[in-house]
């Protein structure tokens, strides 16, 4: 069996060492990308959209069965919580 190496980076890292890994890898992890006070505020926002999800079906068995009935799949993140948006705009991401 074949395995993979996956580059692991600090939240520190530069955008040069986390695109050389994405080229290499096609991945790559950033520990502590985001902050616990983000986190905590993402959490926060989409807490309330998980709460009221009411776990709707598509009435298409395989669909279901594929993507399974207790999971809980929310869109739109961008219009519904603006830590999602801050993400979005993430200064590592847009420059890489």
């Amino acid at each position: 069996m074949m395995t993979t190496q996956v580059s692991c980076l600090s939240g520190d890292a530069n955008v040069p060492s986390i695109n050389e890994a994405i080229d290499r890898e096609g991945v790559v992890i950033i520990d502590n990308f985001f902050s616990d006070a983000w986190l905590n505020r993402y959490n926060d926002e989409v807490q309330p959209l998980i709460e009221a999800h009411n776990r709707t079906y598509t009435g298409v068995e395989m669909f279901d069965d594929f993507l399974g009935y207790n999971t809980v799949r929310l869109q739109g993140l961008a219009a519904k919580t603006p830590a999602f948006v801050d993400a979005l705009i993430d200064p590592h991401l847009l420059a890489s």
